[in-house]
């Protein structure tokens, strides 16, 4: 059920159709907005997955100029989408959905809240989300204080009395989940009490460490969210650290963090040493990322990858992905711990990362362990309907892995693929092994490339497709985003290939799923023009491995001519609707 009366306040069981109505309206939001929108994720009460919660749908959008929006607004209402301007929710827009705004009726459906891109009001939507999905025992006293507000105040114009009962809970809750969010993660600080200097009110009090906030970032108090910083021995103006623990103030209305130069590991009594100078006029509880002891480490001998990989288990009997990167390929590892968190955050099925360090051989990190199948083994014996299944579940986790936007300084999608395109020709002209119909691909990429042009960019898992998947308790789970990258989100289909070729009811699953089975013929064209360009480099990048790698690569060459023809129809044979 979606929907209730305006003015009435009722709690219902979790149900899956919140999710699957969300990412519908998400993918009806994206089509106005574009690229105006800088992210669109489901938010409120159901998107949390273990209490009861009003059947109304809440939306949140980062946009960076409300007028943007607002130039859309006629768009936007004629697709259901109605502005409540007379609503007073301080630096957003509130636009509303459900026949109460279009006049034929009483009922209230979803609300878009359009915030501004980083801002706090963004990151206070995202954070009480994923704070008591992460927090079951929270997520059951908010569930229990709905529930008791739900009952005094079944019919409550506005829902005013409803919204005031929640309000300190609320509050609190923000504060905890903004300090939970920074544990584990690397941050810039601005350091405005360095080493040596004196308490602005307090001149007595001298830091012995560097002391500072995060821009932008505002804690409790309503100031700058404050960063002890560890392991720096010299006054500094600025930082880039990796946040090690949280300072719980019980007698205060803001919190600390704690942060370290990556790598370098501080236990809990040596923090609370570092931060007495200070902390010895509150009550405070110092947490810490938790550390894993293992008992026990089996080499797993699966991949490409350089790194070596260990299932491990733990004194408690719980088991881990263990990764060891050496120290020449291990530059990057730390930011994409960091996209792997922001990936996790959303609640995509993956190995989840849990910590980063290093260690004699280089860097190591460490994710949850699936205790699954892989999908190319189980997926292509299944039946028509579980193989299109599993297909709409891997689309629909695709959008949302590609929901995270690219960095702003990202350079321009066409010149810089188009270099990558002529890379690739490069590579294949200088290699000895050709293919039959090789210039038909390269004849579709010169007709095709002003498709590229004015794309967006957004994260990329970097290599999605079957051999990436497990099943685990009847679900799909994503692995190995080593390769991860920002660029056009359909590029990322080119693996669909090898789907294509274990089942292509699935691999039209994974398109239908991701488009909500509304595929522009604009998406085949440029999906036919990425496959293309790695027909040509997939033949030399095989040649190292062995004359059978070659064999599959010139195989799936073959595959492909013939799937599109010899490049003369845009859309896979393959493909079912």
């Amino acid at each position: 059920m979606i929907g209730l009366k305006r003015g009435t306040v009722k709690l219902l069981n979790h149900e899956k159709e919140w999710e699957l109505e969300a990412q519908r309206t998400i993918f009806r939001l994206y089509k106005i907005l574009g690229t105006v929108a800088r992210d669109i994720q489901h938010v409120g009460s159901t998107a949390i997955l273990a209490i009861k919660a009003k059947p109304i749908i809440d939306i949140v959008v980062a946009v960076d100029d409300f007028k943007d929006v607002l130039a859309l607004e006629s768009e936007l209402g004629n697709d259901g989408f109605y502005y409540r301007p007379n609503v007073n929710i301080k630096d957003q827009l509130l636009f509303a959905c459900g026949s109460y705004y279009d006049g034929t009726g009483d009922l209230q459906t979803h609300f878009i809240h359009v915030v501004l891109t980083n801002s706090m009001e963004w990151t206070n939507y995202i954070n009480f989300r994923d704070y008591l999905n992460k927090m079951p025992t929270v997520a059951k006293e908010y569930e229990d204080l709905k529930t008791s507000l739900a009952a005094a105040t079944p019919v409550d114009k506005g829902r005013e009395r409803y919204l005031r009962g929640k309000h300190d809970f609320i509050v609190y809750t923000l504060r905890k989940a903004l300090v939970n969010f920074y544990l584990g993660k690397t941050i810039e600080i601005k350091i405005d009490r360095p080493i040596g200097s004196a308490h602005p009110k307090h001149l007595d009090l001298v830091y012995p460490i560097n002391y500072g906030y995060i821009p932008g970032v505002l804690g409790g108090d309503g100031e700058e969210l404050d960063v002890y910083l560890l392991g720096v021995s010299k006054p500094i103006k600025e930082y880039k650290a990796r946040v090690i623990g949280v300072v719980h103030r019980h007698n205060d209305v803001e919190d600390k963090l704690v942060a370290a130069p990556e790598g370098t590991i501080f236990t809990q009594t040596e923090i609370a040493e570092a931060v007495h100078f200070q902390e010895q006029y509150y009550e405070s509880e110092i947490e810490t990322i938790p550390k894993l002891n293992f008992i026990s480490k089996e080499l797993i001998n699966k991949g490409w990858s350089c790194d070596k990989k260990y299932c491990v288990t733990t004194t408690d009997g719980v088991k881990y992905l263990l990764r060891v990167t050496p120290k020449e390929k291990s530059a990057n590892r730390a930011e994409m711990f960091r996209m792997q968190q922001q990936v996790a955050a959303l609640g995509v099925p993956m190995c989840r990362p849990i910590e980063i360090g290093s260690c004699d051989e280089g860097l190591y990190t460490v994710q949850t362990w699936v205790d699954g199948k892989d999908a190319e083994e189980i997926i292509p014996h299944l039946n028509n309907s579980e193989q299109y299944a599993y297909g709409l579940e891997a689309g629909r986790i695709l959008k949302v892995i590609h929901s995270i936007p690219a960095p702003e300084n990202q350079p321009d999608w066409e010149q810089r693929f188009n270099a990558k395109i002529d890379r690739k020709i490069e590579m294949y002209n200088d290699c000895h092994v050709k293919f039959e119909g090789a210039e038909d691909i390269m004849a579709y990429i010169e007709s095709n490339r002003f498709l590229l042009s004015n794309r967006r960019q957004s994260y990329q898992h970097g290599d999605y497709h079957i051999g990436n998947m497990m099943i685990e308790k009847n679900k799909i789970v994503i692995i190995d985003f080593d390769r991860y990258d920002f660029g056009d989100p359909w590029e990322e289909f080119n693996r669909i290939v090898w789907c294509a070729q274990a089942s292509p009811i699935f691999a039209s699953g994974i398109i239908n799923g991701y488009f909500d089975n509304e595929v522009p013929l604009e998406f085949w064209k440029l999906l036919a023009l990425y496959i293309s360009s790695n027909m040509l480099s997939s033949i030399p990048w095989a040649i190292p491995f062995g004359e059978s790698e070659v064999n599959t690569m010139l195989n799936q060459a073959k595959d492909v001519l013939s799937w599109y023809n010899n490049m003369h129809n845009p859309i896979p044979t393959w493909y079912i609707k």
